[in-house]
């Protein structure tokens, strides 16, 4: 198994192993599989470095909710996530990378990731989960089907807002569907609205 380092700007080293086999032991101890805690051992570890000394970096543990700020690991992040796994997906994009974002009823290919964090109807909505991630990941671009025009008005008369200053292209349901297969993950909502789904295209922060 490999697991990607994050990148960071290194200022002192001093603790870094240790912090990365407490963010081990942590994980593990709370039931992650191993991929996701030697993901968030690295991004612990990660953080341990961008500090001078042995604990100033240090991640901090409240219960069973993990409490600490990324620091801009990776070229594609802007701000923390609390799902693991959408921040270490969103750590991994290179450039015009896409993930993607969609309702309830949305299909998603077999080989494509799938992060599902639907708990019921509408919850997390379509807006909500877009508004989030677009605070954590530099978006290039995105498309969306052009028949949410007509079929759901309202949805995009409200995603122009939060999506203020991307480029927003529209294509047939088919092509989007086609444009999916492409995708590095797709983000799976409560949302029960039609084609409450977008693409969005990974930029860079320089």
């Amino acid at each position: 198994m490999k697991v990607p380092a994050y990148k960071v700007p290194v200022v002192d080293t001093t603790g870094a192993g240790d912090s990365f086999n407490a963010g081990l032991a942590y994980s593990l101890a709370q039931r992650k599989s191993l991929e996701e805690a030697v993901s968030f051992a690295a991004n612990v570890s990660a953080l341990a470095v961008t500090k001078f000394g042995a604990r100033a970096g240090h991640a901090y543990f409240r219960g069973s909710r993990t409490i600490y700020n990324t620091n801009e690991v990776a070229d594609m992040k802007k701000t923390g996530i609390m799902n693991s796994r959408i921040s270490k997906i969103v750590s991994e994009l290179g450039h015009t990378d896409t993930i993607v974002i969609c309702d309830s009823g949305s299909p998603i290919p077999p080989h494509v990731e799938r992060i599902d964090i639907a708990l019921k109807k509408g919850v997390p909505s379509f807006l909500e989960t877009l508004a989030t991630v677009l605070e954590e990941m530099q978006v290039e671009s995105a498309v969306i089907a052009e028949e949410m025009n007509s079929a759901n008005a309202r949805l995009r008369q409200q995603l122009t807002p939060v999506m203020e200053g991307i480029p927003i292209r529209a294509v047939t349901h088919e092509e989007f569907k086609r444009i999916t297969h492409q995708a590095k993950a797709v983000i799976r909502t409560g949302e029960c609205t039609p084609y409450a789904n977008i693409i969005l295209e990974a930029g860079v922060i320089f």
